[in-house]
């Protein structure tokens, strides 16, 4: 755990608006992971962001989703589905240059 990380984790109110970083300390989860449950659509960022601008997480959903076992589980199922995906499309691509070359 970064220092960063326990300073933010013991603070005794959480601001309001949390980042992509903020949101997976408080769950437990990677940055890149809270975009892939936001993409799946487990959480959602606040306002219309665009697809290259910072998103921000309101803190309620986030402890909702920290205290509910059902969301936690569809949390797990979205990130476990999305890494075997990509997953599988390496070793289709691996396959393909190896078929390839011989």
């Amino acid at each position: 755990m970064s220092p960063d990380q326990r300073e933010f984790l013991n603070l005794i109110h959480l601001p309001a608006v949390l980042t992509r970083e903020q949101a997976g300390w408080v769950l437990g989860y990677t940055p890149v992971e809270i975009d892939i449950l936001r993409s799946a659509g487990v959480i959602a960022a606040l306002g219309r962001p665009k697809r290259n601008s910072r998103k921000v997480y309101m803190r309620e959903e986030i402890m909702k989703l920290q205290q509910d076992k059902r969301l936690l589980d569809r949390a797990q199922v979205a990130i476990s589905n999305y890494w075997e995906r990509k997953n599988a499309s390496r070793r289709l691509e691996t396959n393909e240059l190896t078929e390839s070359e011989n």
